[in-house]
């Protein structure tokens, strides 16, 4: 397959927070032989902030091309690709370590001034090591899981990138954050640290929807994927213009060779089927106060995105000015990116 062929492809970027749904959605479309997806929460934002992000630079000062394939190789590859990886033993032992290194180093061989480039090296070193690049591949998947606001870079740097963006009720992704440090005795995420990550995200979300054209874009709702996987998937797959494939109903992991089970906050997990008892749990989960806080600090966006409130929201000052800070660092730190 040459290098001509993949640059070729249109990317797709599956954008979302944590508990939206996008690694779901990566499931449904990792077997399908139109698609090469990768494998993973993609570590491409990570590494682009490591070397172009302004504190960074400031600390450690500019990064020269060889510790930025170092890093790379560090960042994007070693995360998952190890032997000491359950991730890589349960899912992706048959795509050879050495021959995705030696592919990935070939392929930036050349010098290279462009961040772009590293992520598509990528996916092109990850389909020739797996061998599910082929003739029949038309675009790469990437999952860019809560740095989804680099949309703008991704629209600027592959002008025919389609997005998908997962978009999930913020009650229902507390309630999972919120059982998931119970059950793992860690703090309980504080209202305030979660309206900051889904605020932003659904203002991200408006963003996207009014600078990207409508044929790149199809915004999915969580609550629509577990209760019509066979509709919403139909409608992936023409918004995509693939072949709609029956795999698309049926998670999977390592390129449709593993079953997957998905990631319920109970740890049940249910083999090769869509999961479709998360939705509104916050309904008997959160307690009133907690409502309240969340729809306050967040009330805007959800109705923004489709969300209606259960009740007229009650003041919560305080909360609103720790999130307004929280907001403002976060500006501040990813300034320039």
């Amino acid at each position: 397959m040459t290098a001509d062929y993949f640059k070729n492809l249109s990317p797709v970027f599956i954008l979302g927070i944590a508990r939206s749904g996008t690694t779901l959605l990566q499931s449904l479309l990792d077997g399908h032989q139109q698609l090469l997806v990768d494998i993973y929460d993609s570590r491409f934002a990570y590494w682009y902030k490591r070397v172009y992000g302004w504190i960074n630079q400031l600390q450690h000062g500019p990064v020269s091309t060889p510790e930025r394939l170092a890093l790379a190789e560090q960042i994007m590859l070693d995360h998952v690709f190890n032997a000491d990886s359950p991730y890589y033993q349960d899912f992706v032992s048959h795509v050879s370590t050495p021959e995705l290194k030696n592919h990935f180093r070939n392929l930036l061989a050349a010098p290279s001034n462009h961040p772009k480039d590293f992520l598509e090296s990528y996916l092109h070193a990850l389909g020739l090591a797996s061998g599910h690049l082929t003739s029949q591949t038309r675009y790469w998947v990437d999952k860019t899981l809560s740095y989804e606001y680099l949309f703008y870079r991704y629209a600027q740097w592959w002008p025919t990138a389609r997005f998908i963006y997962m978009t999930r009720d913020p009650r229902d992704i507390y309630t999972s954050y919120k059982k998931r440090d119970i059950k793992n005795n860690r703090p309980i995420t504080s209202i305030e640290s979660f309206a900051v990550t889904w605020g932003d995200s659904a203002r991200t979300l408006l963003n996207c929807q009014r600078q990207v054209a409508p044929q790149n874009r199809l915004v999915l709702r969580y609550e629509d994927l577990v209760a019509n996987p066979q509709t919403v998937m139909q409608s992936v797959a023409d918004f995509l213009g693939i072949d709609f494939a029956p795999g698309l109903l049926s998670p999977t992991k390592g390129f449709g060779r593993v079953p997957w089970g998905g990631n319920p906050e109970t740890g049940q997990k249910q083999t090769g089927v869509v999961y479709q008892d998360a939705a509104r749990k916050w309904q008997t989960y959160l307690q009133p106060e907690e409502l309240a806080r969340l729809e306050f600090l967040l009330g805007r966006e959800m109705q923004a995105v489709g969300y209606p409130l259960a009740a007229p929201p009650r003041a919560f000052p305080l909360a609103a000015a720790q999130v307004a800070a929280r907001r403002a660092l976060f500006k501040l730190v990813n300034l320039g990116l």
